[in-house]
């Protein structure tokens, strides 16, 4: 099994005069591993059965969200450190009344092991080659069109199928499907996990 990636240009500095395009590789991920399959995989190479293996992982789970609420990073060896990052929920100036309101947790940072690094160190990687890099992005209304026309011939679509019809990655693929939810163009009659995308009726 390989990593599968493809090439994306990377966003122009706005002060910079050089017009050549950078590149960047992104990973195309192959899914995702569930919680029940390492649950499997632990109880095949040791003498644990999968309820010690979910009482572990349980137990693992509430002790490191419990210390990081302490704000402490936490080791796990082989594996890296997790670390509580803050961040606000809005712009925050030295005039800011009541600055303690505006602080939320931004996010968890992981830094991995030097061990965990060096056990990933022999991956394969594959150009998917699925994007040409250096063609023209297409536009917001160019966008709208290729799905206004796709769906002349589909039910719904889904952002797997936006993704392959104009090269666009998960992410940006994502947010062209925001946009047009909110702009009252498209409609997302599917579940939370599985969005389904229709034409909005005029």
């Amino acid at each position: 099994m390989a990593i599968n990636y493809d090439w994306y240009p990377n966003p122009p500095k706005a002060d910079s005069t050089d017009e050549t395009i950078t590149l960047h590789p992104r990973i195309h991920y192959n899914g995702s591993t569930t919680t029940a399959e390492m649950r499997r995989y632990i109880q095949e190479s040791s003498s644990l059965t999968e309820g010690d293996v979910d009482a572990v992982l349980s137990a693992l789970s509430h002790f490191v969200s419990q210390e990081m609420g302490y704000g402490r990073s936490v080791h796990l060896d082989g594996l890296g450190y997790l670390s509580p990052v803050l961040g606000c929920t809005e712009p925050v100036t030295s005039k800011t009344k009541n600055k303690h309101q505006k602080v939320k947790l931004k996010k968890i940072r992981f830094r991995p092991d030097k061990t965990f690094m060096r056990r990933m160190g022999g991956i394969n990687i594959t150009c998917i080659k699925r994007n040409d890099p250096l063609v023209r992005r297409l536009t917001n209304d160019e966008i709208e069109q290729k799905i206004r026309l796709y769906l002349q011939t589909h039910t719904y679509i889904q952002r797997r199928n936006l993704e392959t019809l104009c090269s666009l990655s998960t992410s940006t693929a994502k947010s062209h499907l925001n946009r047009l939810c909110k702009a009252g163009v498209l409609v997302n009659r599917g579940m939370r996990n599985q969005p389904l995308y229709y034409l909005k009726e005029e």
